[in-house]
């Protein structure tokens, strides 16, 4: 099922007279609910045009009596516990029994309307707001490339290669086999998944003093990245904190460094271009990583930059905080709606 948000508007292949003559597959008429009962289970979108479907998906054509869109939520607020639906020994799918035997309580028509016309003027608000946020990351993206073109801007800056202004250590990863490196663990472990946001204050995993002998922990403050796997991931932690093998971080040599600057400069620069092809993708290494080339203006300019930066940054911060909010309102009301 194409993801295009609650309405199926196109799909990306289409399918000849005489090839659905020749299949099992008709055409559902729009205004159904298409429901995924195979891989993405519990999927759920409507169709604004006829289409036919694969094998992966239930078509739910409603009775008169039914709104579409009280259907649409119940059916959202259900996949949470989608896995009470699955049977036993199954792949993780669900068949058109299950999907039958749904106990859905229906209130009056009027009722159904006005629960789902609500829960579609807030999903309104959110698809909004989740185009605000895109146009707003990419203008965002724009202006920090624009910035650091020194030589378009006229800006005096020297250059650098990353390790003459910083010392680049990595971090390590105790063994798993050994539970009393895992085992009440009281010591922040960061992988590159926990890389999801500017700030880092805490990780998933945590490691125990046993795990951490002769081991330097990253100071708070400190800038990291990530350059394996996923390169290019910037943060600056705010606890003091270990990470993996797959994570650097910088201790600046020179003074006169903002990194907050480094941080914005980093995140700007297709850092895998500076990268070889391995086995698992393309990767970094010690030389690499030290020969990164960094222009860097003088420090009242660089300050300049990141003030500029953060008061942007700050508006997407907002429209952030109000799509969270928006969304735990809406998680809030469907666990209310549908009891």
């Amino acid at each position: 099922m194409n993801n295009q948000g609650k309405f199926i508007n196109y799909t990306e292949k289409t399918i000849t007279k005489e090839g659905l003559e020749n299949s099992s597959a008709w055409i559902v008429p729009k205004n159904s609910i298409l429901y995924s009962i195979y891989a993405s289970v519990g999927f759920i979108a409507i169709n604004n045009i006829n289409l036919s479907t694969s094998q992966a998906i239930y078509s739910i054509i409603l009775k008169d009596n039914v709104d579409i869109n009280y259907i649409y939520y119940y059916l959202q607020n259900l996949k949470k516990n989608i896995h009470k639906y699955i049977e036993t020994g199954t792949q993780g799918n669900l068949n058109s029994k299950i999907v039958q035997n749904f106990n859905i309580k229906i209130p009056s028509l009027n009722e159904q309307k006005r629960i789902g016309n609500f829960l579609s003027l807030i999903d309104e608000k959110i698809e909004l707001l989740e185009k605000k946020l895109c146009l707003y990351q990419k203008y965002e993206k724009q202006i920090r490339k624009d910035i650091f073109n020194f030589k378009s801007n006229k800006i005096k800056y020297i250059k650098y290669q990353l390790g003459n202004i910083a010392e680049i250590k990595k971090g390590f990863t105790p063994s798993t086999k050994k539970e009393e490196y895992w085992n009440n663990g009281k010591y922040y472990w960061l992988s590159i998944s926990d890389i999801n946001k500017k700030y880092i204050k805490n990780s998933k995993k945590r490691i125990s003093e046993n795990a951490i002998k002769n081991k330097n922990i990253v100071k708070k403050d400190t800038l990291i990245m990530s350059f394996k796997l996923t390169i290019g991931k910037v943060a600056i932690l705010k606890e003091d904190m270990y990470t993996n093998e797959a994570i650097a971080n910088f201790t600046w040599k020179i003074d006169n460094i903002s990194t907050e600057f480094m941080y914005f400069y980093l995140k700007t620069l297709n850092i895998e271009k500076y990268g070889s092809q391995a086995a698992k993708g393309i990767t970094l290494n010690t030389e690499t990583l030290n020969a990164i080339p960094i222009m860097l203006p003088e420090y009242n300019i660089q300050l300049s930059i990141v003030n500029k930066l953060l008061k942007f940054n700050k508006k997407i911060d907002l429209i952030c905080e109000k799509l969270n909010n928006i969304k735990n309102f809406k998680k809030f009301l469907l666990q209310k709606m549908f009891i």
